[in-house]
């Protein structure tokens, strides 16, 4: 058999659901030995609707508290409820990753539609933590799910966003199909990235860290990100561009 990839997310109560599983079930998994897996968060009974679905892990999640919206959390204790426990379900999918003995994870949130090369293109950059690009604003130009994270030591580690992928003056796109591994307009190119929402990690780098949020109540993705960097990892990203539903909008119009 070939390199063991655990493939899935978590599949929160929304109407993106049934389009993000038809794109995760159509990416490429050639020469791969692949098995899906996913963390219900509530109810989502369509989804098994379909005749692939038994071939798929179910882990049904009954932590109590408020489910993950994309609604404005106020206060830092609302802050800390709701993506403590989205780290709780996260860490949930890595552990039944781990345990099914998959060598990565492909974790793609269930508003996101990668493109079918996506898996492929990402073992190929072999990085232990490496990302597609999921715009996150559709006003800031700046702000997607990969950033820079900044001053660990002397502030706990400051959430920088920047512009991730473009084009120069004379055309070329940045970064090339390689990827990068810093902001690509950095000369000193300083590794300090993170990334969530759409990433492949090594089965050795999940062993190592967790998802967890802070006293601050920051996503869980920065708690992530904090533990990767103790034990010595960054993140990497392609260009490769994701259509986050939430975000972008299903593009059937009216």
């Amino acid at each position: 058999m070939g390199l063991k990839v655990a493939i899935g997310g978590i599949l929160h109560e929304r109407w993106t659901v049934p389009a993000h599983l038809e794109a995760m079930w159509a990416l490429n998994t050639t020469g791969l030995n692949v098995v899906h897996v996913w963390v219900l968060d509530g109810s989502v009974p369509s989804v098994w609707e379909d005749s692939r679905a038994p071939l798929s892990r179910k882990l049904l999640s009954s932590l109590p508290g408020r489910n993950y919206d994309r609604t404005s959390l106020t206060q830092p204790s609302e802050r800390r409820a709701v993506y403590g426990r989205l780290a709780t379900l996260r860490n949930m999918l890595a552990d039944e990753a781990l345990r099914l003995g998959a060598d990565f994870l492909l974790s793609v949130d269930s508003d996101i539609l990668p493109p079918p090369e996506t898996l492929m293109r990402l073992l190929g950059a072999a990085q232990p933590w490496c990302a597609a690009l999921v715009r996150n604003s559709a006003t800031d130009p700046r702000c997607w799910n990969v950033f820079r994270l900044r001053r660990v030591d002397t502030d706990g580690g400051l959430v920088s966003h920047f512009l991730p992928c473009g084009n120069g003056a004379r055309g070329e796109s940045w970064p090339n199909s390689a990827g990068a591994g810093w902001d690509p307009r950095d000369p000193k190119q300083e590794r300090d990235l993170a990334a969530g929402a759409c990433c492949l990690y090594s089965a050795d780098l999940l062993r190592k860290t967790r998802w967890a949020t802070d006293h601050r109540g920051r996503q869980e993705d920065v708690g992530f990100a904090l533990s990767a960097f103790a034990a010595g990892y960054r993140a990497w990203y392609l260009p490769i561009v994701c259509q986050h539903l939430t975000v972008d909008g299903d593009g059937l119009g009216e």
